[in-house]
């Protein structure tokens, strides 16, 4: 790749990475979820380079194998060996890069921390979790996968809900 390929490459990756804070900033069930008025990030400038998904396996994969859920879970020979590639994904060793336009991105006085992987060039991994203020036994948050289309638009999301 020649100089003008990466930066161009990473105007595109900081243009999904901004449409993404900007989609969770706006929307309401994030207050809401988190109880906060107004929703401050602590964005992590590390992101994840081709990990897997702790969570929604199933439906990243339906997805991205452009079959259905159903199909994806009745088929065990694909869906055993997509799980054995996720897992895999999962174990290996961190491979990990910096946006220097994630680290312009952090608020004052954030109260919802985001950590950033990415699974393929059009899938963006999204983990959100409570700022608590004291140390408590557990801890909450959201995690999201977010799809993009050719354009850069999102296409779709994925969520769940985590407590530890």
């Amino acid at each position: 790749m020649t100089g003008l390929q990466i930066t161009a490459q990473t105007i595109e990756e900081c243009y999904q990475f901004e449409s993404i804070i900007k989609y969770l900033e706006n929307d309401s069930t994030a207050s809401d979820y988190f109880k906060v008025k107004n929703v401050r990030f602590k964005i992590n400038p590390k992101v994840d380079k081709n990990k897997g998904t702790p969570f929604l396996i199933t439906e990243y994969y339906s997805e991205k194998l452009d079959l259905s859920e159903e199909q994806l879970k009745s088929d065990t020979s694909i869906l055993y060996s997509v799980y054995r590639k996720n897992q895999d994904y999962l174990l290996k060793t961190d491979s990990t890069f910096n946006l220097a336009c994630l680290q312009n991105l952090n608020t004052k006085r954030p109260n919802v921390y985001m950590g950033f992987s990415r699974l393929d060039s059009f899938a963006i991994s999204v983990g959100t979790s409570k700022i608590l203020k004291q140390k408590r036994k557990h801890t909450f948050g959201k995690y999201y996968i977010f799809l993009f289309d050719k354009e850069n638009i999102i296409r779709r999301i994925l969520q769940t809900d985590w407590i530890e």
